[in-house]
């Protein structure tokens, strides 16, 4: 197995996080091996990952720090007064 520079610092997986996806593989009746192998499987069939990465542009990574700030974030009481907001 070749080794990649990038990758030669990982990090084991958060308790929390396998404990997450464990409870999400249980209702879907799967080991975790199996999601892996499924995983892999995708990989070698498309040749790529099976969900997009991309780097967010400054308009996005500012709205992602406004909402984790909670600042300039409208709320709203009803749909209705959400659905009147989207429409002006």
């Amino acid at each position: 197995m070749s080794t990649n520079s990038q990758f030669e610092n990982f990090r084991p997986l958060d308790a929390q996080l396998i404990k997450d996806v464990e409870k999400v593989l249980s209702k879907l009746n799967i080991s975790q091996t199996f999601a892996i192998q499924i995983f892999y499987n995708e990989i070698a069939r498309t040749g790529k990952l099976p969900f997009n990465l991309e780097i967010p542009n400054e308009k996005t990574l500012k709205a992602i720090q406004n909402s984790e700030n909670k600042e300039n974030c409208k709320s709203f009481n009803s749909i209705e007064s959400l659905m009147e907001d989207l429409n002006d």
